[in-house]
């Protein structure tokens, strides 16, 4: 679509439609935009202060639709039919039916929209409208998939074919080799699987002349290893009968190969299938094929989970086609041939042959395709940093912008010689960083005891924020290294506007008191906080608080209940009981609303000592009542207190 043209075209004029169930109503035209017919329906609010501006213009031509919405000067792609039945074109989730009876159509959108769209079909127009989206939609992705099918064939038909080198060494990829064993007394007969023959020999010593003419063995035990006297190859024993019929071996291996210029990696699956006296049979099968052209950011690749080669990622296990996966697997560095094929590609400076030699196991296609997006991977991988070059090809870019290694990687020049030393690896990068990012200087011993002690970097920043290294792992040493605790006491303790230069603030002998003293202090700044707001926000609970309690207020020689004097009481309550009627709001908003009260249940001899906690209805009927942590210790005692509180007060109610 013209875009930018067809926001030139004047809105189109429609009136208003005096009928209380038409909502809305459309004006429609054909338009030439750059020798392209565009129709344009325009839908409106029906009012007549609304009709100067479309709440949806909707444009089809032959091959393509967009919607644009004025208001909001955005353009969308959505189909009108979102689902069967509903849409979103007017920006509202509502039925298609629902707008069929309030969207209101003249003889002249009509007549225009026939002839655009030649049928003989007369349902609704909003309908003819989604139908031919659903066939430019349908037009277009049989384009598009027929144009990843050729794409596809190409790249197949184009990518050499594996050499017979190849395929030799790919089968050095699977040594094993063994030699089925069948034991009859003093006989054995003995069948190689690489070469397939079947031979009788004897086992024991030989005792007679005869003896000597005939060929023994030591006794075949499973698992001892053995040379077959055919072949040579060199096998390891198996009892025959644990193996009928064929079984098979599998590795994965990749072929790097150079064609004209494009490097060409192929993932294949070899398969060894072993069968009791036969010799071994090879199957070899591609899965993956990726081709890196000069100046290209991606990869063109195509994966083959069946017997025919697709674009997708291969992957088509939960909620796809069937369960088998095609992943670019890790392999060893000697499951990977022809590296030196990548001379002359654009891959050639990758770096990959060397981080090859540094690392266990990595996909090479994994490699290529973050070699494209980060350059620095070379860089990283010839200098030996493998531990950062395996980081950034799993989890995206590592270093940042900079003229040399050191300041793409945040540490002291000096220090690249002992993260190279270390094949950078990552915990001592890290240590590497935090030393630059903090300007101080760590030694040898520092950085292994970091390493050892400190599994997250922050806290020791937060901790040298406030004194020497030195003096940080003395007091660490006396505090067995409780790092966590102790950056968290030196956080809060600075939060509260202590002074941080003052040793005794910042060395407490006993660590773990003072941390949950200044635990305790913050939560209760934050509760005296909470408190005040919550008074203000519930102001009701203080202000009714005369009037409830003349209501719900009771005495006993032993007992007292009363309401709640305002909102911070019921907090402290909470607190103190360690139940929920504190912990949120909602207690509060009913008190304050008057759908419920609380009323607390205390002792004559310690009124200010929680004991009981009740709430209760504005008809005195008793939702709930605990004790602390959500008991009922003493039921037998409140249980029938409460049974008599509620008869006196039903008399009294009545009375009034």
């Amino acid at each position: 679509m013209q875009r930018k043209e067809i926001e030139k075209i004047p809105y189109l004029k429609v009136q208003v439609v005096k009928d209380d169930n038409i909502k809305y109503v459309a004006a429609a035209d054909v338009k030439t935009v750059k020798s392209k017919k565009i129709f344009i329906l325009e839908i409106y609010a029906n009012h007549k202060s609304k009709l100067s501006v479309p709440i949806v213009r909707i444009c089809l031509s032959k091959d393509d639709y967009e919607k644009y919405y004025p208001a909001e000067n955005k353009w969308s792609k959505k189909k009108i039919k979102i689902d069967y039945y509903y849409t979103e074109i007017l920006g509202k989730y509502i039925s298609l039916r629902v707008l069929e009876s309030e969207l209101h159509f003249n003889s002249d959108v009509k007549n225009k929209l026939y002839k655009f769209l030649p049928t003989d079909r007369t349902d609704n127009l909003i309908n003819l409208i989604a139908a031919e989206e659903d066939n430019i939609s349908s037009k277009k992705e049989r384009q598009k998939d027929n144009n990843i099918q050729k794409k596809i064939k190409e790249l197949v038909k184009n990518a050499p074919e594996h050499t017979e080198s190849f395929f030799e060494w790919a089968k050095k990829t699977i040594p094993q080799n063994y030699m089925y064993y069948l034991r009859k007394n003093n006989t054995a007969f003995l069948t190689c699987t690489h070469c397939g023959n079947r031979e009788k020999y004897f086992t024991g010593q030989p005792v007679s002349l005869e003896d000597y003419a005939r060929k023994y063995i030591d006794v075949p035990k499973v698992g001892a290893k053995c040379v077959c006297k055919f072949c040579n190859a060199h096998a390891e024993y198996k009892q025959e009968g644990n193996y009928k019929g064929s079984w098979e071996t599998n590795s994965y291996v990749y072929d790097i190969q150079n064609n004209n210029g494009k490097a060409v990696i192929t993932l294949v699956n070899v398969k060894k299938i072993y069968t009791n006296g036969e010799a071994e049979q090879y199957e070899f099968k591609d899965l993956i094929k990726a081709v890196y052209s000069e100046g290209r950011k991606t990869a063109d690749k195509v994966y083959k989970p069946h017997n025919t080669w697709t674009n997708t990622n291969g992957k088509f296990g939960w909620g796809g086609w069937d369960n088998e996966h095609i992943s670019e697997s890790a392999v060893k560095s000697t499951q990977i041939y022809g590296v030196g094929n990548l001379k002359g590609t654009s891959l050639q400076y990758s770096g990959m042959k060397e981080f090859l030699n540094g690392r266990l196991e990595v996909s090479p296609i994994k490699y290529a395709d973050i070699y494209l997006k980060h350059k620095e991977l070379e860089m990283l991988a010839k200098m030996g940093l493998w531990g950062i070059a395996e980081r950034t090809i799993n989890q995206g870019r590592q270093i940042v912008d900079g003229k040399k290694p050191h300041q793409m990687l945040g540490i002291y020049p000096e220090r690249l010689s002992m993260l190279i030393k270390a094949k950078g690896e990552y915990n001592t990068w890290r240590i590497l960083k935090c030393e630059h990012s903090l300007n101080v200087r760590f030694s040898d011993e520092n950085i292994k005891t970091i390493k050892s002690k400190i599994q997250h970097l922050e806290n020791i920043k937060t901790c040298l924020g406030y004194m020497t290294y030195t003096k940080f792992e003395n007091y660490m040493g006396k505090q067995k290294w409780n790092i966590n605790e102790y950056a968290d006491y030196l956080k809060l303790k600075a939060e509260a506007g202590y002074n941080m230069k003052d040793l005794i603030i910042l060395f407490p002998a006993d660590l773990h008191r003072a941390h949950q003293q200044i635990v305790d202090e913050t939560n209760m700044v934050k509760t005296q906080e909470k408190m005040i707001e919550m008074n203000k926000s519930y102001a009701n609970i203080a202000k009714n608080y005369k009037k409830l309690n003349a209501k719900f207020g009771y005495k006993t020689d032993d007992f007292i209940i009363r309401p709640v004097k305002d909102a911070a009481e019921i907090i402290r309550e909470g607190q103190l009981m360690h139940h929920c009627v504190g912990s949120s709001d909602t207690y509060m908003r009913r008190h304050n609303d008057d759908k419920s009260y609380i009323l607390l249940l205390r002792k004559v001899s310690e009124p200010d000592m929680p004991y009981c906690t009740i709430e209760i209805k504005p008809d005195f009927e008793i939702s709930q009542w605990y004790q602390a942590f959500d008991k009922k210790t003493d039921e037998t005692i409140i249980a029938p207190l409460l049974d008599e509180y509620l008869q006196i007060k039903s008399i009294k109610v009545k009375a009034m």
